[in-house]
């Protein structure tokens, strides 16, 4: 009986060490001196790996070449939350500001008011933040913000207001 129940312990200590084993060779991720994979998951800050190895937790983090591919799988993912189906095209080339033949919105929405446009000035409507019962309503703030606060009703906050041309 004994060495039944230790045979039973070993195969389970056996398979826990062959699974984490396998988790971390799955895991394992090396950039060459030329390439940047940014790391995005489980930490407060994406970790940079240029040029050395590092580890990933697999089906919780994960491996971006770029920075503009992490920003569209972020707008991606907060357009899915708030049940927008909207698709984001990406110019060929660089169109420079102050092109007649497009509206520029690439600075409407700046925390900095000096970098603002002023020709195109977006009003949304104030909803409830955090500690509103003693602080005035806080414009500008992260998309982060408004789901937090308001949670399904986002989407509507957002699909009210109309930017208005000054």
């Amino acid at each position: 009986m004994k060495e039944a129940f230790a045979m039973y312990w070993l195969i389970a200590l056996g398979t826990v060490v062959l699974l984490a084993a396998l988790l971390l060779v799955s895991g394992y991720v090396k950039a060459s001196p030329d390439t940047a994979y940014i790391i995005s998951g489980l930490r407060r800050t994406p970790k940079v790996l240029i040029g050395k190895a590092g580890i990933k937790i697999p089906f919780f983090e994960k491996k971006e070449t770029w920075l503009l591919d992490l920003n569209q799988a972020i707008l991606e993912k907060l357009l899915g939350f708030l049940k927008l189906d909207s698709t984001v095209r990406l110019t060929e080339d660089y169109i420079r500001e102050g092109n007649p033949l497009y509206t520029d919105f690439r600075n409407a929405i700046h925390p900095k008011t000096a970098r603002r446009h002023t020709e195109i000035e977006f009003v949304f409507s104030p909803y409830r933040q955090t500690f509103s019962d003693r602080f005035p309503f806080t414009p500008n703030l992260s998309i982060l913000d408004l789901l937090f606060c308001c949670g399904p009703e986002s989407r509507e906050k957002l699909l009210t207001p109309q930017p208005k041309y000054v």
